[in-house]
């Protein structure tokens, strides 16, 4: 009889340690892990941001995309195809179209395209000319962090909702510095800066289904400059026609065509 006390403290604890959450860090390690077994994706996000002149503004868009990665692409990691939806999302107002060495950028409100050719200008890669959120900037942008944990807070958060889906919540605050990985931007000094960025994970696959990004200074947090990107309809690993990544001259038919040049390139 002795022994039962001990047996009682052993049971007891035995499931609370089985229970214990799992820490921010290995959080975003297994995100990092399952995007590196995606290939290709493609889904739709639904975005809500502040405008960059009026935070004041609130301005909601929702996008298309089609990936395919490449992994020597130092932009977005991947062949793309982006779809602007109209509001209606029935229609397009823009589309960009990317093979890993020629971008192009179709207004269709305008009937212009704007042509960059990496290949006759690899000037471009050396300057942040463009650039979209993909599984794989925000791959790179979690493995910065991680390289760097001593400019970075992460926080587990309580557990949330997105997409009908119980889902983990990871928060990754910067503060008094800036940066932009990918952009070949170290970590800045910024005083008073405080960046926050919210990556709530399919508890399953930890694949995100949602990231925000919240910016303000100390000295006036009321004004708040944030992007929210909401994702659904995912499909992994899909076989995807060469066509989606078409950069060619028939992609552009019924355009205007501009080809640009990099910045003090005459």
């Amino acid at each position: 009889m002795r022994y039962l006390p001990v047996l009682l403290i052993q049971i007891l604890i035995l499931p609370l340690s089985a229970q214990e959450p799992e820490s921010a860090k290995l959080l975003l390690e297994q995100t990092i892990q399952a995007i590196d077994e995606i290939q290709t994706i493609s889904y739709r996000q639904h975005m809500t941001r502040s405008n960059p002149r009026n935070s004041a503004e609130i301005i909601n868009d929702t996008r298309e995309m089609v990936l395919s990665r490449l992994p020597e692409d130092s932009i977005v990691g991947a062949k793309g195809h982006w779809y602007f939806l109209t509001p209606d999302e029935k229609g397009l107002r823009y589309e960009d179209i990317f093979d890993g060495k020629r971008l192009i950028r179709l207004n269709h409100n305008a009937k212009a395209a704007r042509v960059y050719d990496l290949t006759e200008y690899p000037e471009f890669l050396e300057q942040p000319f463009w650039s979209h959120q993909t599984p794989y900037t925000l791959q790179y942008m979690l493995r910065f962090t991680l390289d760097n944990l001593s400019a970075y807070t992460l926080t587990r958060l309580k557990d949330t909702l997105i997409n009908e889906q119980t889902c983990f919540q990871v928060q990754i605050r910067l503060e008094d510095k800036e940066s932009m990985p990918g952009f070949m931007a170290d970590i800045q000094p910024s005083p008073g800066n405080v960046s926050l960025l919210t990556f709530f994970l399919d508890p399953n696959s930890h694949y995100p289904l949602q990231v925000n990004l919240d910016n303000y200074t100390r000295q006036d947090p009321d004004n708040k400059f944030f992007t929210h990107q909401r994702y659904t309809d995912f499909r992994f690993n899909v076989a995807i026609e060469a066509r989606i990544f078409d950069t060619s001259e028939a992609a552009t038919e019924g355009f205007e065509v501009q080809m640009m040049l990099p910045k003090n390139k005459p």
